[in-house]
């Protein structure tokens, strides 16, 4: 339960770290489902940098979680796979997030849930608008 929406010992510092890890993940979840890809295209999709991708790749490769390998079509490009780490990591968080969601879904009566998902894909496609991309398509569901 949250109990304090106005906490102000949170400091920007603290919450531009959390939106970098959220990055990581959309970042690990998209390479997941594009199978390879280019820095520069992960940045792109991303909405950040090039060398901002290839910073946060330094750390997952690291960790295990992702691979670079020579581009066979240009020797100056590097690709950038993930590992088999790295979907263990995803499907397990992606299946966490499925039981918390059906958790929360369980608190709303039966009869609500169609509106809360109306609401939710709503939104989703306004992001869309902002954002030039439909997070359905660039994020598949399954």
């Amino acid at each position: 339960m949250i109990t304090n929406l106005d906490d102000d010992s949170i400091t920007n510092e603290q919450l531009e770290t959390l939106v970098a890890a959220s990055r990581v993940w959309v970042g690990l979840v998209l390479l997941r489902d594009a199978g390879t890809l280019k820095a520069n295209q992960l940045a792109r999709k991303l909405g950040t940098s090039a060398s901002s991708v290839t910073r946060l790749g330094d750390l997952l490769e690291v960790e295990g979680l992702i691979r670079r390998v020579p581009n066979p079509d240009s020797r100056r490009e590097v690709l950038i796979q993930m590992t088999r780490k790295g979907e263990q990591l995803v499907r397990r968080v992606m299946d966490r997030r499925r039981l918390d969601l059906r958790q929360i879904l369980n608190t709303i009566q039966a009869a609500d849930r169609p509106s809360v998902v109306s609401a939710m894909q709503l939104f989703a496609e306004r992001a869309a608008d902002v954002h030039g991309i439909h997070l359905l398509v660039e994020w598949p569901v399954a």
